[in-house]
């Protein structure tokens, strides 16, 4: 992929990552927890796709995504392990929210993840501007 196509992917991926953020925030404003839950995590997948590109990675998996993310940019200290352990715990709530059947989220969580996911996007902002992405 050369360099202008990088560039143009990069900015659909935060601008994706925009988007489902005020997704999430429309559910969190008709009390619709699960799907707070799904969004917001999106929301930080799609900012962490972004992120990965800027070395030209990428993955169609979940955990490919959190691995890629952890070995290219936490392990080698360019990103704080905080970032890491948001987006794990959004992963982790984001799988059991859409698979358990029994699954229910409390309005205190559903703020958590999305205060978590709206922290992710917009330090993942600051990060593809500061390297001329955005």
């Amino acid at each position: 992929m050369n360099q202008e196509d990088q560039t143009a992917l990069i900015q659909y991926r935060i601008k994706n990552a925009e988007d489902t953020l005020k997704q999430a925030e429309v559910l969190y404003n008709i009390n619709q927890y699960l799907g707070v839950v799904n969004r917001a995590y999106y929301a930080m997948f799609y900012a962490s796709l972004a992120i990965l590109l800027t070395k030209g990675l990428g993955s169609s998996k979940h955990k490919g995504v959190l691995s890629l993310f952890d070995k290219e940019f936490v392990k080698t200290g360019e990103v704080d392990v905080k970032w890491s352990k948001i987006l794990h715990h959004g992963f982790e709530r984001r799988n059991w929210s859409d698979y358990d059947d029994w699954a229910t989220v409390e309005q205190e969580e559903a703020d958590e993840l999305f205060k978590n996911a709206r922290n992710f996007v917009q330090w993942a902002q600051k990060l593809l501007k500061e390297k001329g992405y955005i």
